[in-house]
């Protein structure tokens, strides 16, 4: 998912909803982040490229992680890269 040069959380969640396909009716916000991410098939890889590290970005970096840990609890494997 290529991030580098988006500002704000909203341009971010619209990158991320469009390279994962997420579905059209996705909420455009963490809890819809939250809950896309962890109905992804077991062994999906995401590549966040060029993430930053302002506020907005460690907002969305904590979802993934939470998502990660929830795919582990539940037996399946969600790997997030920055």
């Amino acid at each position: 998912v290529v991030l580098g040069g988006l500002s704000g959380r909203r341009e971010r969640l619209a990158a991320i909803a469009a390279a994962l396909n997420f579905p059209a009716h996705f909420g455009m916000n963490l809890d819809a982040l939250y809950d896309a991410l962890t109905d992804l098939p077991s062994g999906c890889t995401v590549w966040l490229d060029g993430l930053g590290d302002d506020e907005d970005a460690q907002a969305l970096l904590k979802v993934f992680d939470d998502a990660v840990a929830e795919a582990a609890r539940s037996g399946r494997e969600l790997r997030v890269y920055c």
